[in-house]
């Protein structure tokens, strides 16, 4: 008996490998020195002898059978020939062993070529994920309208010294009352219902406390009401979507019909997951093409003067005219079976048709959901034509997991739509633009020690490259977690420049910071300062009193107006 020197099993004499953990021992380790140096081994002359094809084919038959043999080996008697059949069953074993791992390995890349692939759903999922990040941060801006939203705010203004010479030189007394209100402060406290449905608004404002004036008023789907204190302790009403019915023809409006301009989040989101699929479908996997190589920045470069280098992965859809008109005419029939998002939308229109009419913008009956598939479907083919005649590509560039543009192109290489991004370290580089925006938009962001800074650019141009007006911000000092403030900008330091082609730069720079609970936002444009301080909740009140009915008037009944004492108010101040 002897003992493993890898694992400490005992090991019988003569045995080649361990039978606990498989290690050869000191005879195959002297063979495969053998093997590796030319040089014969030890026991060589000895295991010379291989099997007959019959004798393996027994031995492999009878290989679980418990032979005289194995009974003399198993009390530690090595019998004659023992070692010779022991050599075909390691080969057997290790064959089998190799089998298994080739067999392994074309499955694992088969599976990992089915996670991989660029199938027409990975196309289409992996870009849409890509723009739903992107568009997380506006989502806030949806949150009024579905939450509604209330503050009290405060206005208030530093005029330079200058500035203030050359209002009083103007020798302009409304100026002056404007100025002076301004250096007293112009408080509103706000409260926007959900929807807007409802809406309550206190301001007050004045040159000193003993001349100021308070207005207070509300509006709900039924009527707009308001009071002035210093005039009365009637509230003033108007049923205005009665009046409004008077001027337009009957048509009727009230902010009740708002909430239906707006499709709610679940809507949105299986309306876009059914026509994905729809997309998804249409990309066949033989009409991409792949290539491995470097990436020339159309927005990136342009607006922040950012290279994307590196090796990127090119997937390209390029559709033929077949292809194209299938996928409009799928488009239309599912279109045709989204009943949910057709009666919204049918909702919308109505109200949009209602309000246009009653704001006397448009007559006329709006399309219903059914009139824009139909409208799909009539022009299929030649859209189909148009795109493949301008050869229509839809470039998805990917480096590594991470999508690092998408681009939409015609002739040449000019984007219909592009989106690009771009990590290097702790500064993140990404953008928007193309001509379905008329404009470019991007951002470079670092990140510091505990906030960050960077820079935005916007631009709209409204024939090719000439542009017509744009923006600059630079912000630093933003803290990590970018908690919003009131209004939604989070805290920071900002500079701002405007620019256009027919005027000169105007630049501002304004803060963002937190005190006493409030957000304040601070204003400078070189002469003036604004200062504008924000609660996180509001205290407005509706006004209420005896109403005073004023619907008539406005609908043409000669009574006298009540605003002529608003106005004498005003007029006084």
């Amino acid at each position: 008996m002897g003992q493993c020197k890898h694992c400490g099993s005992e090991v019988k004499e003569g045995m080649r490998f361990c039978g606990n953990c498989g290690a050869p021992q000191e005879a195959a380790e002297a063979e495969v020195k053998a093997e590796a140096t030319g040089e014969p081994a030890p026991t060589a002359a000895e295991e010379s002898a291989v099997m007959p094809v019959e004798e393996n084919t027994a031995a492999a038959a009878g290989e679980n059978a418990v032979t005289g043999t194995e009974e003399k080996a198993a009390a530690g008697q090595e019998a004659p020939g023992e070692t010779a059949k022991r050599k075909p069953r390691r080969l057997r074993a290790a064959l089998f062993a190799a089998a298994a791992v080739t067999v392994a390995a074309v499955g694992a890349a088969v599976l990992l070529h089915r996670m991989t692939a660029m199938t027409g759903e990975r196309f289409v999922r992996v870009q849409a994920e890509a723009l739903r990040q992107e568009a997380a941060p506006f989502e806030g801006l949806g949150a009024v309208f579905e939450n509604g939203f209330s503050s009290d705010f405060v206005l208030s203004m530093q005029m330079s010294r200058s500035r203030l010479l050359a209002i009083s030189r103007s020798g302009d007394e409304n100026y002056m009352l404007v100025a002076k209100a301004l250096q007293r402060g112009i408080q509103a406290k706000v409260d926007l219902g959900r929807h807007l449905e409802t809406a309550v608004l206190n301001l007050e404002f004045g040159t000193d406390d003993s001349a100021k004036l308070n207005f207070d008023c509300f509006l709900d789907s039924e009527k707009f009401g308001y009071r002035i204190p210093q005039v009365g302790k009637q509230v003033f009403v108007l049923n205005y979507p009665e009046v409004l019915g008077q001027y337009s023809g009957g048509a009727r409006f009230s902010t009740a019909e708002l909430a239906a301009l707006v499709p709610s989040k679940e809507l949105l989101s299986a309306s876009a997951a059914r026509y994905g699929n729809v997309l998804a479908a249409a990309v066949r996997p033989k009409e991409i093409k792949v290539k491995k190589r470097a990436y020339t920045s159309h927005v990136l470069k342009r607006q922040l003067d950012h290279e994307m280098k590196g090796e990127y992965t090119v997937y390209t859809w390029n559709p033929d005219r077949e292809t194209l008109e299938a996928l409009f005419r799928n488009l239309a029939a599912e279109m045709r079976e989204d009943k949910d998002f057709a009666d919204w939308y049918n909702r919308r229109q109505e109200a949009g048709e209602e309000l246009a009419t009653a704001l006397g913008m448009g007559r006329g009956r709006a399309a219903g959901f059914s009139d824009v598939a139909d409208y799909v479907e009539k022009h299929a083919a030649d859209w189909a034509e148009t795109l493949e005649r301008r050869n229509f590509r839809w470039k998805l560039v990917m480096q590594g997991k991470e999508v690092a543009a998408i681009r939409v192109v015609d002739n040449g290489e000019r984007p219909l739509f592009c989106y690009e991004r771009d990590q290097i370290g702790d500064t993140l580089y990404h953008g928007v633009g193309g001509e379905l925006f008329l404009g470019t938009f991007a951002e470079e962001r670092s990140k510091k020690e505990n906030s960050y800074e960077g820079r935005v650019i916007g631009r709209l141009a409204m024939f090719g490259d000439a542009w017509l007006w744009g923006f600059r911000l630079y912000y630093s000092k933003v803290p990590l977690d970018g908690k919003p403030s009131v209004l939604g900008l989070p805290n920071g330091s900002y500079r701002y420049t405007y620019f256009d082609a027919d005027r000169p730069d105007r630049k501002y720079t304004f803060e963002v910071k937190e005190k006493w609970g409030r957000s304040v936002y601070e204003l400078d444009d070189g002469y003036d300062k604004f200062t504008l301080t924000a609660t996180r909740k509001g205290s407005a009140e509706k006004p209420t009193g005896r109403e005073v009915d004023i619907s008539d008037e406005l609908s043409g009944s000669g009574k006298s107006l009540p605003q002529e004492k608003f106005s004498d108010i005003i007029e006084k101040l």
